[in-house]
């Protein structure tokens, strides 16, 4: 073996070129390096000075383009690089100037999409980019602009890893979390394998190592973090080994390491017995053992740097005895053993940079004497031995970046003359093995045997002798299996080369026969090289074709095989019959369906009340049929029910496949209302109250005879229904009430014997449910009311006992919480009601100076200002009734002139205008239930003419007008208990035939209609507590016969029905309390056994909606703008159309204003999900400057989400980051100024000298420094 020597003085001087990211392609290296003069770029060397080169300047200029990533793929060289102009994208090479190109702009503009991640698949490269659209996502190329190109709107976190002709990797989606996925290079081939946590819990995949045709990996479930692997199916993704039994508790498995010649998977774990030491595995649970417990006892060796040099695992270890030094291991605890204590005693020589070159290691190793230096290994300790001092003495030369090409290996070392540089070392040439494929995709034949031949090539060094084994294993989608060779088991054999052969040909007989069957793949396989061969090309695959003759072969699946039944008409279930194999002639099949499982679906059930039968016919060069199974709806509350579609009799010869049979379950949507706990037993019961929806969670206020009325919560389920915190112990309770949510904080207020009744907040444990303030300090109460969230604020009226009540918010800390604006001096109070966000902006009434008029606040004390004074005198023109419809505000107040009508306000004196006088004059036609849908709003008035009825606004006078007068003449219906379900008005009304019964309207008069008598005739069915869930509304109703109870409609007449009867006969259970969360209603009821208690019903799926920051913390730059994004996701029912309001507000103690954006105004937009989307961008465009100012940080909200879906996280927050700087002279003298940067606080004298930079930490100086 040669001495070490500098390949090339790059970068003259003690500087040194500091080589990185050293690559083979071929018999070239490639690498990135600063020669001084152009800057860091692209090298390439042959292993010679002159051959030691720049590829090519693609930044000209001193600093670089900073080549990165670099990965061989073929005969080519992929790399990151930025040219200035386009940002960080990718670029190939092929080793000359004019072929080092960028391949594609993917993200146009300075920025670059900074592909990452890349890895060789084949001919192919994958790697994750950002094109500005959502973040990295999965792209491949061939090397053409044409041919780089997304792959899949996916998200692939890391860990690309390549499995034979198949990419595996890391994703995360809403439904399974980050789970694992694969590729094949194309969209429909893009697919999860396994969600193996269930659920959108992610199951935290690592270390994807493959080893032959199999993925090992590491991932967490119930069993905690163990080893699993993958061969690409959902089936064939399974956990080896649970090496630390427990409900999840993990063994870590770390460092796994393919020794590919013994098909052995090497790595750590923890047993929870011998602490983290050296296990190996063969894929089976009986082969994964724990191969040597190297330091004894549960502390652990800690082994690193795992490193397959032939058959041989190599790696470092400290094993209490010598340090940590080289060891090596043969797969047996006896062969596991320290190769050579390089640093005698119990110091350690640290061994890094572990590099196999044909069947030696080298690495690197401070022996005590001669610093960090180059070392090799052969497996013994007298075979383990310095290479060279590279630099001599004690100090280190560093060898890093080790780098085999050929039988040269490279590294960059600093010889303390030369700085680091790149160096080479010749290693001996050694004999490689590869195999191929000579003729090994061929038919079977229908009898006797067929020759496959591979041929395995000798080349390096072919002077010896070397034997290598080969087996065949089954591999692919359709694995050959023993039967299909001669002898009928799986051929192996030994390949032997004599002095001067280079190449042998493996013969595998395949044994012929007359079964149809799909095309089969075996992989040969080559392992134990002897005397020193390396095997390159480890394996080759062989397709056995097949060519007998197909029959036909049926078989059956169900297309749509779980939904609900409907309220009424009918359901169409479909099923495919599949013919496969042969479709040139005709096939008639028979079907028929039979009631299956549990609960059997019967004759009932189907359309025409009979169950259903026929048969199905294929003509010549057909392959499929549906089969559609009517269900009849109905709205009968029973469990979900099953059917089975069976096929029978193929006719021509055809046969039956599997499956034959396919079940569908019937889907009852007619869910069963269920007592959620019994939490106060007995016949009193708690009185559950405030029920608040928090994300998953329901909050609310119960009672129960030891902790009297306290905050409680639930999941749904009687376990999970449990008191938050006592906040008052004894049995007197804090008697919690308006409980709102603020992003994932529940404030409240409640009472304890200490501070009174104050602010509190809760993450639902009791740890996290605290006093926020107290307001009115000591045991007096602030006695606060109207607690409204605008964005990440909480607004609300209080009285601190100094300034009576008014106008306060918090940001959930108690210094945080402060008074907004006394408005009314002194201890009086203005008493702020009413209190509605409108966007970004607060709007309520409060008594000011002009009496009570309407206020607006942007949380600030100059922000909080009267919007107009309707009522100029000593009167007030009592604004009520406050309702958001988008940006605008409606509602009622009385000028004095036109008495109590609908107004509206855009937030200025001039926008708050009367919009319509109903009632001509000074008399009133009083507006209540102030509803919006969409972008109308609904009302109920009384002009003089028609009593009291429904009417509609777009906010013009012409737009505003009666929707129906449902009661004709002047006796009134009032409608009451608007309510918005999708782009339908619910309400009740009077209209002296039916009595008050529900009704529904599409803003047009034909279109407001009665849903359903409920209680036929005058008698009243009161509906009342109209709630939407989903495109469903649910109410409570009498009937006449069952009491109130629970009923749902939508909006037809069938299906306008009872949920359930909680409390048999006429008395009902009178449901209460009604709130959606999730996919369940919560309400309370009482049911005449256990009192009033917590009940729930399992409700529609209904389209969930949260917003996260993606890359909104970020500096504003000095001109243009910078984009901040956030990223709106979909969840749970993704099936329809979906939008959603969003707008940005200032927040925080630095709030942004309007001037910080593009446009000069505060954004504001819609998002919209169609069907199947699950994610949208919004971006937010910032505006650059060159003004010093403070961090600024503003809040994007969101609001009115239509078509039933639910916002469970309304806000996310961006940080405008400032990167200005201003100098201001502080002092001069002569020709001498002291000036200061204002951002930083740093002192510069400038005059004849050299400046001299002082950091001073006061804001001011004396004059005499």
């Amino acid at each position: 073996m040669s001495t070490p020597f500098l390949v090339k003085d790059i970068f003259p001087g003690l500087s040194g070129s500091d080589p990185r990211y050293l690559t083979a392609v071929g018999n070239t290296l490639f690498f990135q390096a600063q020669d001084g003069v152009n800057g860091t770029e692209l090298w390439k060397s042959d292993g010679t000075a002159a051959g030691t080169v720049l590829v090519k300047d693609i930044v000209p200029s001193f600093s670089g383009s900073f080549p990165r990533n670099l990965t061989a793929v073929g005969s080519t060289l992929f790399f990151t690089a930025d040219d200035g102009v386009n940002g960080r994208e990718l670029w190939k090479s092929n080793g000359t100037a004019a072929g080092t190109v960028l391949v594609k702009d993917i993200f146009p503009g300075l920025s670059g999409p900074y592909p990452r991640n890349l890895t060789a698949v084949g001919n192919t490269l994958f790697f994750t980019a950002d094109d500005n659209n959502d973040g990295q996502k999965l792209w491949e190329s061939d090397g053409t602009a044409a041919g780089t190109v997304l792959v899949k709107d996916i998200s692939p976190t890391s860990n690309l890893t390549a499995v034979g002709s198949t990419l595996f990797f890391r994703a995360f989606d809403s439904v399974n979390g980050e789970e694992l996925w694969k590729s094949d290079g194309t969209a429909a081939g893009t697919v999860l394998v396994k969600d193996i946590r269930p659920g959108s819990f992610s199951s935290s995949l690592q270390n994807l190592t493959a080893l032959g045709n199999t993925l090992f990996f590491t991932a967490f479930d119930v069993n905690g973090t163990e080893l699993w692997k993958s061969d690409g199916t959902a089936a064939g993704t399974v956990l080896v080994k649970d090496i630390r039994p427990g409900s999840y508790t993990s063994s870590n498995p770390f460092n796994l390491t393919a020794v590919g010649n013994t098909l052995t998977l090497y790595f750590t774990a923890d047993d929870g017995v011998n602490g983290t030491e050296l296990w190996k595995s063969d894929g089976t649970a009986a082969g994964t053992i724990l191969v040597r417990d190297i330091r004894a006892g549960s502390s652990g060796s800690s082994l690193e740097n795992l490193t397959a040099v032939g058959s041989t695992l190599f790696f470092t270890v400290d094993d209490g005895v010598n340090g940590k030094e080289l060891w090596k291991s043969d797969g047996t605890a006896a062969g596991t053993v320290l190769v050579r204590d390089i640093r005698a005693g119990s110091s350690s020589s640290n061994p890094g940079n572990l590099t196999a070159v044909g069947n030696t290691l080298f690495f690197t190793a401070f022996d005590g004497v001669n610093g960090e230096e180059l070392w090799r290994s052969d497996g013994t300790a007298a075979g383990t031995v310095l290479v060279a001092d590279t630099r001599p003495g004690a100090s280190s030369s560093d060898p890093s970046n080790l780098r085999a090409v050929g039988s040269t290996l490279f590294f960059s070392a600093d010889n303390g003359v030369n700085g680091a540089e790149l160096w080479a070392v010749s290693t001996p040439a050694i004999p490689t093995l590869a195999i191929a494929a000579t003729n090994a995709s061929q038919t079977e034949g229908n009898s006797g045997s067929k020759a496959f031949t591979f041929t395995v090539t000798r080349s390096g060094n072919t002077t010896g002798s070397n034997n290598v084994n080969w087996a065949v294993i089954s591999s692919g989608s359709n694995p050959a299996n023993a039967t299909d060779f001669v002898g009928g088991v799986l051929p192996s054999g030994t390949v032997s080369f004599a002095p001067g052969e280079t190449s042998k040909v493996i013969t595998v007989n395949v044994l012929g026969d007359t079964t149809f069957e799909p095309n089969e793949n075996f992989t040969v396989i080559l392992s134990n090289p002897t005397n020193g061969a390396n095997i390159t090309t480890a394996t080759a695959t062989g397709t056995i074709n097949n060519d007998d003759v197909a029959i036909p072969i049926l078989t059956i699946a169900a297309t749509n095989a779980s939904q609900t039944e409907g309220n009424s008409g009918s359901k169409a279930f479909t099923f495919t019959v599949t013919r496969a194999d042969n479709t040139t002639g005709s096939n008639n099949v028979n079907w028929a369906v039979t009631g299956t499982g549990t609960f059997p679906a019967n004759a009932a059930d189907f359309v025409g009340g009979v169950l259903p039968s026929g048969t199905v016919s294929f003509a010549p060069g057909e392959s499929s049929k549906v089969i559609t199974v009517n269900v009849l709806g109905d709205t009968t509350i029973e469990p979900n029910e099953n059917f089975t579609v069976t096929l029978s009799n193929p006719t021509n010869g055809a046969t039956l496949g599997t499956p034959s049979t396919a079940t569908a379950t019937i889907v009852d949507e007619d869910s069963v209302p269920f007592l959620v706990k019994d939490i106060y037993p007995g016949s009193f019961g708690p009185y559950p109250g405030n029920l608040t929806a928090r994300g998953n969670t329901l909050f609310f206020t119960a009672y129960d005879s030891v902790n009297g009325e306290e905050l409680w919560r639930s999941d749904g389920t009687a376990a999970g229904t449990v008191a938050v915190a006592d906040i008052s112990p004894g049995d007197y309770g804090s008697y919690p009430s308006n409980l709102t949510v603020v992003g994932s904080t529940l404030f409240f207020q409640a009472y304890d014997s200490v501070n009174g009744t104050e602010l509190w907040k809760s993450d639902g444990t009791a740890a996290g449910t605290v006093l926020v303030k107290d307001i009115n300090p000591g045991d007096s109460s602030s006695y606060f009311y109207n607690l409204t969230a605008v964005g990440s604020t909480l607004y609300f009226s209080a009285d601190d006992g100094v300034n009576g009540g008014e106008l306060w918010k918090s940001d959930g800390t108690a210094a945080g919480t402060v008074l907004v604006r006394d408005i009314r001096p002194g201890s009086s109070g203005s008493f702020p009601r009413n209190l509605t966000a409108v966007g970004s902006t607060l709007f309520f009434s409060a008594r000011g100076v002009s009496g009570n008029e309407l206020w607006k606040s942007d949380g600030t004390a100059a922000g909080t200002v009267l919007v107009k004074n309707i009522r100029p005198s000593s009167s007030s023109s009592y604004p009520r009734n406050l309702t958001a419809v988008g940006n605008t505000l409606f509602f009622t107040a009385d000028n004095g002139v036109n008495g109590t009508e609908l107004w509206k306000s855009d937030g200025t004196a001039a926008g708050t205008v009367l919009v319509k006088d109903i009632f001509p004059g000074s008399s009133y036609s009083r507006p209540r239930n102030l509803t919006a849908v969409g972008s109308t709003l609904f009302f109920s008035a009384d002009d003089g003419v028609n009593g009291q009825e429904l009417w509609k606004s777009d906010g013009t006078a012409a737009g505003t007008v009666l929707v129906k007068d449902i009661f004709p003449g002047s006796s009134y219906s009032p409608p009451r208990n608007l309510t918005a379900v999708g782009n339908t008005l619910f309400f009740t009304a009077f209209d002296n035939v039916n009595g008050r019964e529900l009704w529904k309207s599409d803003g047009t008069e034909a279109g407001t209609v009665l849903v359903k008598d409920i209680n036929p005739g005058g008698p009243s069915s009161v509906a009342e507590n109209l709630t939407a869930v989903g495109n469903t509304l649910f109410f409570t109703a009498d009937d006449g016969v069952n009491g109130t109870e629970l009923w749902k409609s939508d909006g037809t007449a069938a299906g306008t029905v009872l949920v359930g009867d909680i409390r048999p006969g006429s008395s009902g259970s009178n449901p209460q309390n009604l709130r959606v969360v999730g996919s369940t209603l919560y309400f309370t009821a009482d049911d005449g056994v256990n009192g009033r208690e917590l009940w729930a019903v399992s409700t529609p799926a209904i389209p969930t909606l949260a917003i996260a920051a993606t890359s909104a913390n970020q500096t504003e730059g000095n001109s243009g703008s910078k984009a901040f994004t956030f990223t709106v996701t979909r969840a749970v029912n993704t099936t329809g159309t979906n939008n959603v309001n969003w707008a940005v507000t200032g927040t925080g103690t630095n709030p942004a204003n309007a001037t910080d954006f593009v446009g000069g105004v505060l954004p504001s937009g819609t998002v919209s999900f169609a069907a199947g989307e699950t994610s949208k961008v919004i971006t937010v465009n910032v505006q650059g400057d060159a003004t010093v100012e403070l961090n600024e940080n503003f809040t994007v909200t969101l609001s009115n989400a239509t078509n039933g879906a639910t916002i469970t996280t309304a806000t996310a927050t961006g940080a405008i980051q400032n990167d200005d700087t201003s100098v201001t002279t502080i002092e001069a003298f002569g020709n001498t100024k002291l000036v200061q940067d204002t951002t930083n606080k740093l002192y510069t004298q400038i005059g004849n000298n050299n400046p001299t930079a002082i950091k001073i930490g006061a804001t001011q100086i004396t004059t005499n420094i």
